[in-house]
């Protein structure tokens, strides 16, 4: 089967914006305080926000965003935002009476916020500031660590950057009770709070672990859900190293049960990587190897019916580096056992649509390989690396004999393969 070549939580977050007006005359220009910059974590409450119009003789109020120009005029005691605007988009929303925001804020970057004033001459004052959304999560890296000649591995599991919204201390625990503010969970990041390590000892299932903050005036916050090992999390132990692959159980939902499937039968355990190519994929999960055979790969036994094709477009997961993607023929619907990992961003050509390409519209990205320890969200691990590093000739033909030319990704001498595959949560 082949390939062509051409990223939770929901505690409440309230703010108050008072308006208030400030006696005045229709001689003068309408003023709005000052409004600072917020940087907000999902799922925190806010600092409290008073945002204050002097000088304004009218009760007339426009509010507005320039993501959307949509613009709303109310009475200065009736406050509302636009249905469109950019405070919806960012997840929060306004009392039209008392100017209480609340919601789960989402969308996390940074975003601009415009609030202005007229009074009934027609002048106006503007202010604008930024909302910037820190995600407070949990993010898993992997490594093996060769100790005493006994192989360890270990997930770490790190909270995310969340010193500018006010955390001086992080409590990482697999019990959902909140900890006191005392608690000695807690610890500083440069007392290792912002980390834990969790061995992956054979047999044992690793647990869903939660994530507890506090800030400078000890209130803790948490997470409503696992911050991490949520997500069904798959080791894959190869002849040249391990590596533990992260699947959207919720965006593709029929090809990750459908890899899963394959896992608890053990179908990938002696299944062999037959195409490398360094700068393009590693593929495997559908051979077996034999070096007294002609051919010397066939097909594993026990393969499962195609399933349907969750396409990038639809899923919103795209090809990028890292990920790990089901392969199948020119027909969508044709993958069943065989995956690729990424080895490069291969979104431009692998991401296609209908429109763009009726016949090959994409290739299911379906999870994304951990990362290393200490590395970036994308970066591949030592054992992916060796992978790609197998020196390869030919191509595999689809009687399963080599032959020369073409692609140049067989491995030349015995391949690399699956010790075994099984689901560590």
């Amino acid at each position: 089967m082949r390939l062509l070549r051409p990223t939770l939580l929901a505690v409440s977050l309230a703010s108050l914006i008072g308006i208030s007006a400030c006696g005045g005359s229709g001689n003068q220009q309408p003023q709005l305080s000052t409004i600072p910059d917020l940087t907000v974590v999902a799922g925190r409450a806010i600092p409290a926000l008073k945002l204050r119009a002097l000088d304004i003789d009218s009760t007339l109020l426009k509010y507005s965003t320039p993501e959307f120009p949509l613009e709303t005029q109310k009475g200065l005691a009736q406050l509302n935002i636009p249905a469109r605007s950019l405070l919806e988009f960012v997840g929060l929303s306004v009392g039209p009476v008392t100017g209480v925001i609340s919601g789960t804020p989402k969308a996390p970057g940074k975003h601009q916020i415009t609030i202005s004033v007229t009074d009934s001459d027609g002048a106006s004052d503007t202010k604008t500031f930024n909302i910037e959304v820190l995600g407070e999560s949990l993010s898993l890296s992997f490594e093996a660590v060769q100790e005493a000649g006994v192989t360890n591995r270990i997930l770490q599991i790190t909270a995310g950057d969340t010193a500018r919204g006010g955390t001086v201390a992080y409590c990482i625990q697999t019990s959902t009770e909140t900890p006191k503010s005392d608690d000695p969970c807690f610890k500083t990041d440069a007392a290792g709070g912002r980390t834990a390590k969790v061995t992956i000892r054979d047999g044992e299932k690793v647990v869903p672990y939660y994530l507890f903050t506090k800030d400078a005036n000890g209130n803790v916050l948490s997470s409503a859900v696992p911050s991490a090992g949520l997500k069904p999390l798959v080791m894959i132990e190869t002849s040249v190293g391990s590596f533990v692959v992260e699947l959207e159980s919720e965006k593709t939902k029929i090809t990750t049960e459908n890899f899963l499937e394959y896992v608890n039968a053990g179908f990938f355990n002696n299944t062999v990587f037959h195409r490398i190519v360094s700068t393009f994929v590693v593929q495997g999960g559908g051979f077996t190897y034999n070096a007294a055979n002609t051919p010397q790969y066939s097909a594993q036994a026990g393969q499962r019916a195609p399933i349907v094709l969750e396409k990038p477009k639809a899923s919103g997961l795209s090809n990028t580096k890292g990920t790990i993607a089901m392969a199948r023929t020119d027909q969508p619907d044709s993958a069943t056992s065989q995956f690729f990992i990424n080895m490069v961003d291969n979104s431009a050509s692998l991401d296609t649509n209908e429109s763009s390409d009726p016949v090959r519209p994409g290739y299911a990205v379906f999870g994304r390989v951990i990362p290393p320890t200490g590395g970036l969200l994308n970066d591949l691990p030592p054992a992916v690396i060796a992978l790609s590093a197998t020196p390869v000739s030919g191509s595999l033909s689809g009687a399963g004999t080599v032959v020369a030319g073409g692609e140049n990704s067989v491995p030349v001498n015995a391949p690399p393969f699956i010790i075994s595959a099984r689901r560590i949560n």
